[in-house]
């Protein structure tokens, strides 16, 4: 008999999510990990899970990722199909999106129109401003910041004996 971490490997991804996710807090994985519920195997609280679901859960479920339900018990989830952007994120205590990098950087995913990517100035010595537009009012659980090192060791504004 083969052994179950053949099939289901713990890879750093899953164990940071495993090691930070808080009671009634749950995930959402594409079809990267095949058909939702895989990582219930691990642990992993999610909404998706196979399993049967009532018309109206599937209803719901279908409003945060449409065309879900490949099956009645069983939904693959594609990145371009989850409404990022949905209140039911934070109703249903979605804390992390395990998606296929690849995909999301080929999709576009998270692309959002009239968004210039371009280097900021050297900090310390200049002052950093972002603009945001939101297309509406909604809870913000994070921002995110990525920050350019313009190809040197470390970023001209933090020396690695202070990190």
């Amino acid at each position: 008999m083969a052994p179950s971490d053949w099939f289901y490997p713990l890879t750093p991804s899953i164990r940071y999510v495993q090691e930070h996710s808080g009671p009634l807090e749950s995930a959402i994985a594409d079809e990267t990990f095949i058909n939702s519920g895989t990582l219930g195997a691990y642990g992993i609280a999610e909404w998706f899970a196979h399993s049967f679901k009532t018309d109206r859960e599937k209803e719901v479920l279908n409003s945060l990722v449409s065309e879900s339900f490949a099956s009645p018990t069983a939904a693959t989830i594609k990145a371009n199909k989850i409404n990022y952007f949905s209140p039911l994120m934070d109703k249903l205590v979605i804390k992390y999106l395990l998606l296929n990098k690849r995909l999301i950087e080929h999709e576009k995913i998270l692309d959002v129109p009239g968004t210039v990517i371009g280097l900021a100035q050297p900090l310390p010595g200049n002052s950093w401003r972002q603009h945001i537009s939101m297309p509406g009012d909604m809870m913000i659980g994070y921002i995110g910041f990525v920050f350019a090192t313009s190809n040197k060791e470390y970023a001209p504004a933090i020396r690695a004996e202070q990190a």
